[in-house]
Formats: C-alpha cells, sequence, structure tokens
C-alpha cells in the first residue's frame, strides 16, 4: 500500500515539475 501510494506520489510531483520547468522556461524567455 505505502509503496504504491509513493509511486503515485512521485508520478505526480514528477509530472508538476514539468509543467513548472515549462512555465519558467516561458517566463525566461518573456523576461528576456
Amino acid at each position: 500500500m505505502l509503496f504504491s501510494r509513493l509511486g503515485v506520489l512521485q508520478s505526480l510531483i514528477g509530472q508538476n515539475l514539468i509543467l513548472v520547468e515549462k512555465l519558467l522556461s516561458k517566463l525566461t524567455v518573456c523576461l528576456c
């Protein structure tokens, strides 16, 4: 149970990190 929950959390965090990186890249392009 704990391992499956950790796996789900890691997958969600990974997706969020990808979205954050995309937003940051857009912001940096706008600032530059």
